[in-house]
């Protein structure tokens, strides 16, 4: 018996086969993958550990791990709790609920359930439901509570909590426009009738509290779904250094002049700085709540009135 499995070619065959998977296995490069991988839709899930080696589908090299530990991955990465890697690149897409890379992320879309955070992201799309953090990020559509480029912040449309900044450097502000630093310029915007936006006097003291004041305009828009362009009001107003008591010079409206206006902030009388009357809005030194208004505390506001109901006001104040 044992001479003629012996001399078996079937065995014999079988016999040198299994030594040759044996001495693949003890090469370092061909070190089988010692968690699970599953491939599914073109994704790859990493559920454990990897070694060294590479796995194929459909005749495509779709894992590879390389000596110095670098994984090469063809399709999409999911990863289902935080990652922390030098670099990850990808050409699908790249998902997960904190990315950090040391290094660089770069993949077509980038999308994070909490923070991403690297040297370098580029992709098409950056998403995250929290924090954008980066050197520099290039990308179409960057979105992300806090969107933060410490160098370039580059790409087609960026939205950080609802501002856009589009291809043309274009910036658009849902609220208030304040900028940290030297700006000739404050911008505000009201929707909310019978309540006032508050304009700090310091601010307003820093910019019409000197010798040559400022330039005030104030717009009243969306009341006329005909005629849809805004209606608008220019004047200039000069204030002491506090702004405790000011003066505007006469009103612009149109071919028209209208009255100056003067007053004294936190007395507790109202006096409207620039206003037109049958108009909705009003920049103003008292502080309405409830369409209740009052002046005891420092400060001016832009109120939107009840002349015509769903517009809005806004008002750029300019050194």
């Amino acid at each position: 018996m044992n001479k003629s499995l012996k001399d078996d070619p079937t065995v014999e065959a079988r016999l040198a086969q299994l030594q040759r998977q044996v001495d693949q296995l003890q090469q370092p490069r061909r070190r089988s993958i010692l968690g699970r991988v599953l491939r599914t839709a073109g994704v790859l899930l990493l559920a454990s550990g990897l070694g060294i080696g590479a796995l194929t589908a459909a005749g495509v090299e779709a894992l590879r791990i390389d000596e110095q530990g670098n994984v090469h991955i063809l399709g999409a990465v999911t990863i289902g709790g935080p990652a922390t890697v030098a670099s990850l690149v990808s050409s699908g897409a790249v998902s997960g609920s904190d990315l950090t890379a040391t290094d660089s992320i770069s993949s077509n879309r980038v999308t994070a359930s909490g923070t991403v955070s690297a040297e370098t992201v580029t992709a098409k799309n950056i998403g995250a439901t929290e924090d954008v953090a980066a050197n520099s990020v290039t990308a179409t559509t960057v979105t992300g509570t806090n969107v933060t480029a410490g160098g370039a912040l580059t790409g087609a449309t960026a939205s950080i909590s609802g501002v856009t900044v589009d291809a043309n450097g274009n910036v658009a502000v849902p609220g208030n426009f304040r900028v940290a630093g030297e700006s000739n310029r404050i911008s505000y915007t009201s929707k909310v009738m019978g309540d006032t936006t508050p304009i700090d006097a310091a601010t307003l003291a820093s910019f019409c509290g000197d010798g040559d004041g400022c330039e005030v305009r104030m717009a009243m828009l969306n009341y006329d779904t005909v005629k849809s362009a805004p209606a608008a009001l220019v004047t200039w107003l000069y204030c002491d250094a506090t702004c405790d008591y000011w003066r505007t010079s006469t009103q612009l409206l149109g071919e028209s002049l209208g009255a100056r206006a003067l007053g004294k902030d936190q007395n507790n009388v109202v006096n409207h700085v620039l206003y037109q009357p049958g108009w909705s809005c009003y920049f103003t030194d008292g502080e309405y709540t409830a369409s209740q208004g009052t002046d005891v505390q420092r400060g001016f506001g832009l109120l939107v009135w009840v002349e015509y109901p769903g517009s809005d006001c806004a008002i750029t104040i300019i050194d």
